[in-house]
């Protein structure tokens, strides 16, 4: 009688503890998948963000340069004409200009140090330090290369 009891107990509580257990196992999967769709939402999101960066980015460039198209207004006078034309090719040339004067007034205090050292070959090592590097690796940066380091370390993407 007590074993037809627990035998009884046992085939109850049984199915029970196999429903829990499978319960348990859904669950183990479930929160598996749900953290695995979360990872794909948020690489999603990233790479919408990447791609929202590069289209403004285009943008940008493209404002800049129908910003920089010259706009001729046709006129009778030639003299006008001229000067717009001479203004066209300046504001194209604005910032080659201010690096050229930037670029010379180094180059004169460079001569002007070399000249108070007196003048000799010898003594040109003496006057090159570290600023003068980093002047000359800005200015070439500038020109040649900032878009793509700004790309390398992530301003721009």
């Amino acid at each position: 009688m007590i074993a037809g009891a627990v035998i009884g107990l046992i085939g109850g509580i049984l199915p029970e503890a196999v429903k829990l257990l499978q319960r348990r196992e859904d669950y183990k999967h479930e929160k598996e998948m749900m953290e695995l769709q979360l990872q794909y939402a948020k690489q999603v999101a990233e790479l919408q963000i990447e791609q929202a960066k590069a289209m403004a980015d285009i943008e940008a460039d493209k404002a800049a340069y129908e910003f920089a198209k010259p706009q001729f207004v046709q006129t009778s006078n030639w003299f006008i004409n001229l000067l717009q034309v001479i203004n066209t090719i300046y504001n194209g040339s604005v910032r080659p200009t201010i690096t050229y004067f930037l670029v010379f007034i180094w180059a004169c205090v460079k001569y002007a140090v070399w000249q108070g050292m007196g003048g000799k070959l010898i003594d040109l090592p003496a006057i090159w330090t570290e600023w003068d590097n980093e002047f000359v690796a800005a200015v070439i940066m500038f020109w040649f290369a900032g878009r793509g380091v700004a790309r390398a370390f992530g301003r721009i993407t």
